[in-house]
């Protein structure tokens, strides 16, 4: 920059007079501007855009150029593997699939030995494993309110079925054992969104018919009951007030094990649930007293299972039971063959006098007598063993056979009269029964007793029917 001293000797300096070169040599000179022509006033749009159609816009080399960098780079990406790395060091791929996220199992599952069949879709068998996992409470809940215990001496196994997925949701059916004793199944349908476990019981496998029977218990606690039932190798299938049906585990049948634990133990008696016993070898017997200990001495003794007990009488069955044992019983206040074996000519109608059991039982043997039907008010059908003879120390007897056909046709007409109107269905079948119990005590033959029956069914209804409003 050019100084200048100035004559006055001042000693200052003075710049030189400024110029546009002079402040900015290194410019370039501005370009000479293109003149535009003015539109005149009766050009039309349509000529204005014609005109700016025709100019060509200038090039921007930045934005061709980043433009182009975009295009190529899937090709640079491609052709190199796309191997990059972040900033932190770790490798990914661009053209690689989104990962698929692997759940974290930590710890031990809820039930660890777990198997499934051939059935089960493998992703089904990754969410089961992941819910036994990830959902230990409510696996602990649910299956110890399906019987498996997991505080029990043998670890509880799983085997998975089957499996049904649904867009919300996956169902399996699911066995279970710990051990020949306890065993059981149940679904369990997990919630695709939060894993969580619902639980319903299933019946268990059925064991076969020929290992299955019937306890009868005594008073026991449940400790002594489950004891007991595991100490003998039984198995529980269901419960039902005193009485529990089982299954034998071990070698033996069900038959086998009714003998051996009938009065043994808890066990009044057991049966067998498969019983066939055919109607010469059954036998009924009432108990002179209800004294479960002496009851199961006599079935144990006389190798009898129990068929059916009702209103003190019991229905049991054996190999060739002998009645005329089972009736030297002090246990036994009378018994007698299902099928009759005494003609009805040997048979009457007794009313005998008011005795205790032990006496009434002495005074059959003592007579030679057979109980073979009840019909109340110490009233009994009887049959003679041996000739029918006179008795003694009784109230009153009727000999089978000794009542005519005509007051049997009568009873039958005095019957039917209440058959229809004025009378209501319950006033004749009240009716009915009465004459068909009286023609019994009065000695009636089954073969009168089946007339009185034919006779009242054929007679005809009176007045069209019953009348609903009376007595019903």
């Amino acid at each position: 920059m050019p100084v200048s001293i100035s004559p006055s000797g001042l000693g200052r300096t003075a710049l030189a007079p400024l110029t546009l070169n002079t402040v900015l040599p290194s410019l370039p000179p501005l370009p000479a501007l293109t003149p535009v022509a003015a539109v005149q006033p009766a050009a039309t749009v349509r000529q204005v855009l014609a005109v700016a159609a025709d100019k060509k816009q200038p090039e921007k080399p930045v934005l061709t150029a980043l433009t182009a960098t975009a295009a190529a780079a899937p090709k640079m990406l491609q052709g190199q593997g796309a191997g990059l790395k972040s900033e932190a060091g770790r490798s990914f791929d661009l053209n690689a699939p989104a990962p698929v996220e692997v759940p974290v199992r930590r710890g031990k599952p809820a039930i660890q030995d777990v198997s499934f069949s051939e059935d089960v879709a493998s992703e089904d068998q990754e969410l089961f494993l992941d819910t036994l996992h990830r959902r230990k409470a409510g696996w602990f809940r649910g299956v110890s309110s399906m019987g498996i215990r997991l505080d029990g001496p043998v670890a509880p196994r799983l085997e998975v079925v089957s499996s049904k997925r649904s867009a919300a949701r996956v169902d399996y059916e699911v066995g279970w054992n710990q051990g020949k004793l306890h065993l059981g199944a149940f679904r369990v349908r997990v919630q695709l969104k939060d894993l969580n476990p619902s639980f319903y019981r299933l019946p268990a496998p059925e064991p076969p018919a020929e290992k299955q029977l019937t306890l009868r218990l005594r008073k026991a606690s449940p400790e002594g009951i489950a004891a007991f039932l595991e100490n003998n190798g039984l198995r529980v299938l269901s419960r039902y007030q005193d009485a529990v049906k089982v299954a034998v585990t071990d070698d033996r049948t069900a038959a086998q094990a009714a003998a051996e634990l009938t009065g043994t133990g808890i066990v009044f008696y057991a049966t067998p649930a498969k019983l066939e016993i055919a109607q010469k070898d059954q036998v009924e017997v009432v108990f002179s007293a209800a004294d479960e200990n002496a009851v199961a001495s006599v079935l144990k003794r006389h190798g009898l299972s129990v068929i059916s007990s009702k209103d003190g009488l019991w229905r049991l069955g054996g190999d060739s039971p002998s009645v005329a044992r089972l009736n030297s019983e002090s246990a036994v206040l009378y018994a007698r063959p299902v099928i009759e074996d005494i003609p009805f000519t040997r048979q009457s109608i007794v009313k005998f006098q008011p005795a205790p059991a032990d006496e009434f039982a002495a005074y059959l043997r003592r007579s030679g007598l057979r109980v073979l039907e009840e019909l109340g008010d110490d009233t009994y059908r009887v049959g003679f063993l041996k000739a029918r003879a006179a008795l003694t120390g009784i109230v009153s007897s009727v000999e089978i056979g000794s009542l005519s056909d005509e007051a049997v046709r009568s009873a039958a007409a005095g019957t039917a009269s209440y058959k229809g109107r004025p009378w209501s269905s319950t006033e004749y079948s009240m009716n009915w029964y009465y004459a068909y119990r009286g023609l019994k005590l009065r000695g009636a033959t089954p073969e009168q007793l089946e007339l009185f029956e034919k006779l009242t069914a054929e007679a005809p209804v009176r007045g069209g029917g019953f009348n609903p409003w009376s007595g019903d």
